[in-house]
């Protein structure tokens, strides 16, 4: 991952095994709280994923 200072990270997680379709998914990343969250819209699901390394 690249930060928006250009620091470059590594995180170690395994994300579900899933394919979409086009717009039937969206992703953010949330700096502050250091998460990764995926939306999928047809299930009505969010995955939130920590991406802070211990």
């Amino acid at each position: 991952m690249i930060s928006l200072h250009g620091g470059e990270t590594d995180f170690n997680h395994e994300f579900h095994m899933k394919t979409s379709k086009v717009n039937s998914s969206f992703s953010t990343y949330v700096q502050s709280k250091k998460t990764l969250i995926l939306i999928d819209i047809y299930t009505h699901k969010v995955y939130m994923f920590d991406t802070v390394t211990i």
